[in-house]
């Protein structure tokens, strides 16, 4: 334990330093955070936004419609059977 102890007195000095006489990597490490934060921001406006359009076409669909989202049906072979046909033109 004492190893890993020594290390991060070492890092932290290291940091302490770094902080005290900034140097060209200040400026990459301010870039750095504004490119996250900008970028992070771009993404939650686009999150809201596909909120946005979620729920205007969750408003103009129907119960059924909404019901014939959440359900995956499927048939075995190529080709539906007779049966099949006339499940899908009933509940299409």
């Amino acid at each position: 334990m004492k190893g890993k102890g020594l290390l991060v007195e070492k890092l932290a000095g290291r940091v302490v330093r770094m902080i005290r006489q900034p140097g060209p990597w200040a400026l990459v490490l301010v870039v750095t955070g504004i490119a996250a934060m900008v970028g992070g921001m771009q993404m939650s406006t686009a999150i809201a936004a596909g909120e946005s359009r979620v729920e205007a076409l969750l408003s103009r669909m129907t119960v059924e419609e909404k019901v014939g989202q959440m359900v995956m049906a499927g048939f075995p072979g190529k080709l539906p059977e007779a049966e099949v046909r006339i499940l899908i033109e009933q509940w299409h």
